[in-house]
This record gives C-alpha cells, sequence and structure tokens, in this order.
C-alpha cells in the first residue's frame, strides 16, 4: 500500500508537510495531555532540566505552546 501526502510519497516524502504533520501531532498531545492534574511532566519540566542558559519565566508552564512555535523549533 502507499500513503500520500499531497504529491508525495514515503519512498520521496515531501520534508515540509512531513515536518507540519509532526508539529501538528505533537501539538494535540500537548493539549490533550493528562498529567494526573499537573501540566508538566518532572521528565520535561524545563527548571528542572534547562535547555538554555536563560532564566525560565516563572508562569511557563501555564501555557501551551502554539503550533506554529512547535514547527519552528522541530524545523
Amino acid at each position: 500500500s502507499t500513503i500520500f501526502l499531497d504529491d508525495s510519497t514515503v519512498s520521496q516524502p515531501n520534508l515540509k508537510y512531513t515536518i507540519k504533520c509532526v508539529s501538528l501531532a505533537i501539538y494535540y498531545h500537548i493539549k490533550n495531555r493528562d498529567v494526573d492534574g499537573r501540566m508538566v511532566l518532572d521528565i520535561l519540566d524545563e527548571k528542572l532540566h534547562p535547555l538554555t542558559k536563560s532564566e525560565v519565566p516563572a508562569d511557563y508552564e501555564k501555557h501551551d505552546p502554539e503550533q506554529k512555535q512547535i514547527y519552528r523549533f522541530v524545523r
């Protein structure tokens, strides 16, 4: 069988559409998560495991990233 994403196939995927699909899947997982009332799992807590040297805002875990932000990060 063949999977079509617009005019591409699995053997020659269109990278832009593939990244958009992956970032959208990540976005929906974030929006529909259930973590016992908490917003962040400890393994993903940026205060415990920082990704950058800059200071993390106090309310960072209360705001979900937009799909566009996730796309830019994945890209």
